[in-house]
């Protein structure tokens, strides 16, 4: 990487940059972006859609494991406007300042060197956002300039999750992770819309690991021929989270009719139940209050054979708790929810 930041200790000589005794010359300095001052991990970015016609800018927010790390600090002596300033530099395809920026070129006078006319300088304060502007493709990401190269933004890194049913008894969740920086572990989230997740437990994580792990986490309240969509909610010891890609797996039926937990619960005045019936069929709901009285509510579904997701209406209903009973021809069933 070349670029202007100090005087150079010999004129028109290739010196390195912490080598600098003056500010900015006119003549470019030299320095070089070696594997010990790169961060072991990457983003491999894909668009979606129109595969052309992109122009765009990545900002990239250090993080609190990035905040405290070793970067290369340009000299005092460099003065205004970089001096005691830091190299974090964001290279794209391994092209520092990725492909918005002029490619390899000779610069005079090193006309015998190849590199790239690019200087990324952070403030003084370590936690400064980088950026890269004016892209108009997408691959690889990868930061430069800490000096260790353990550290990494992403707090951890993900191999594969999956769920499945297991002897159709209950489902099973399970993932992979290759390495782990600050993770105090995972929220195992449910849903059956897709939309509105609910946490099932916490599976506390490795913490900082660089070696593979291997979790579970075993979902047996779950009906036959329903659909479950479950994801991860990773968290760090700071708080900061997020979210796994979504998998989902349900049961075969083991019986003419299942009917599923209510969702979401608490209820905000709407929610929703699934229904398995292996034929067509009527379903009866009531609603009684925590003391038994029968709350009016009465209603009458008409089910088709297969899943039927079916809505709760409890906008008119006080906030509390409440058992629900579902009749069918040949079964009662009961439920709680709760209304905010």
């Amino acid at each position: 990487m070349f670029c202007d930041v100090g005087t150079d200790k010999v004129p028109n000589s290739p010196d390195p940059i912490p080598d600098c005794i003056g500010g900015p010359d006119g003549v470019l300095d030299m320095y070089t972006l070696e594997s010990s001052y790169d961060l072991s991990h990457e983003w491999v970015v894909t668009p979606a859609g129109a595969s052309t016609g992109y122009n765009y800018t990545i900002n990239l927010h250090p993080g609190s494991k990035l905040e405290t790390a070793n970067y290369i600090q340009v000299p005092n002596a460099c003065n205004t406007p970089y001096g005691s300033k830091y190299l974090r530099i964001v290279a794209k395809n391994g092209v520092p300042g990725g492909d918005g920026v002029s490619g390899p070129f000779s610069p005079f006078p090193f006309a015998h060197l190849t590199g790239y006319g690019y200087c990324g300088i952070a403030s003084t304060t370590k936690a400064t956002d980088i950026s890269l502007s004016n892209q108009n493709s997408f691959s690889s990401f990868r930061i430069h300039g800490t000096s260790n190269n353990s550290n990494t933004t992403l707090p951890i890194e993900l191999l594969s999750i999956d769920a499945k049913p297991i002897n159709n008894e209950y489902i099973q969740v399970k993932w992979v992770t290759a390495s782990e920086i600050n993770n105090a572990g995972f929220e195992v989230q449910r849903s059956l819309d897709g939309m509105t997740f609910d946490k099932l437990d916490f599976v506390a994580g490795a913490g900082n690991a660089i070696t593979e792990n291997i979790y579970t986490y075993d979902d047996r309240n779950v009906f036959g021929g329903i659909t479950y969509l479950y994801r991860l909610k990773q968290i760090d010891f700071d708080n900061k989270f997020k979210y796994s890609p979504i998998v989902k797996a349900k049961l075969i039926p083991n019986s003419n009719f299942t009917i599923s937990e209510i969702y979401p619960n608490p209820s905000n005045g709407t929610s929703y139940f699934d229904v398995y019936t292996s034929q067509d069929a009527y379903l009866k709901t009531e609603l009684y209050n925590a003391i038994g009285q029968n709350m009016n509510n009465s209603k009458q579904y008409e089910l088709k054979g297969g899943n039927n997701k079916l809505e709760l209406d409890l906008k008119n209903i006080a906030s509390g708790n409440y058992l629900i009973t579902f009749k069918n021809d040949q079964n009662v069933f009961t439920k709680k929810v709760t209304v905010k």
